[in-house]
């Protein structure tokens, strides 16, 4: 079977599926794989907003001390995770915000800048101990982009989404 069909059997799954899997892998990581993967919440850089180029580097120089292939490992879960959750957002803001396509534009933008971010991290942390400023750069600009884009996408839905019961409730 080859990845584009894999794709199409895996999205026509059930969302309620697709849903379990994206929280089952998110589950995964909170927990480190249940504390097996040997990675420290300082050495992850997908949780700080804004950071510098230095910051950025000794993260890296965290992970690769620490546990190189565990870091690696932590982000092939997160590209599964990031491949099952950003589509799933869209297809929920697509439901719920049928008048705009604002906000699936929005959550498929914050799935590309977490690939991005995962990007970077993942050849500087291989490339290891040569450092690119290109990568650094990548991440800096990805990854406060994804967490804007994440919640303009979650915030903008859930506006709308009010504002619709509100109006709803307001006639009935």
């Amino acid at each position: 079977m080859d990845v584009k069909q894999a794709l199409k059997r895996y999205m026509g799954q059930p969302t309620a599926f697709r849903t379990a899997f994206a929280a089952f892998l998110y589950l995964l990581m909170a927990t480190r794989v249940f504390g097996l993967l040997a990675i420290e919440s300082d050495n992850l850089i997908d949780l700080r907003l804004f950071f510098s180029r230095e910051t950025f580097f000794a993260v890296i120089e965290g992970q690769a001390v620490t546990c190189r292939d565990c870091h690696l490992a932590f982000h092939f879960m997160d590209l599964l995770f990031v491949l099952t959750f950003y589509p799933l957002l869209a297809g929920f803001a697509r439901k719920l915000c049928r008048d705009t396509r604002f906000f699936v534009v929005s959550a498929l933008l914050a799935g590309l800048m977490d690939l991005s971010e995962n990007l970077g991290t993942d050849l500087s942390l291989l490339l290891h101990p040569h450092r690119h400023g290109i990568l650094a750069m990548m991440v800096q600009i990805a990854t406060p982009l994804k967490f804007a884009l994440l919640g303009l996408a979650l915030a903008g839905s859930l506006v709308i989404v009010g504002l619709r019961y509100l109006r709803h409730r307001t006639r009935g």
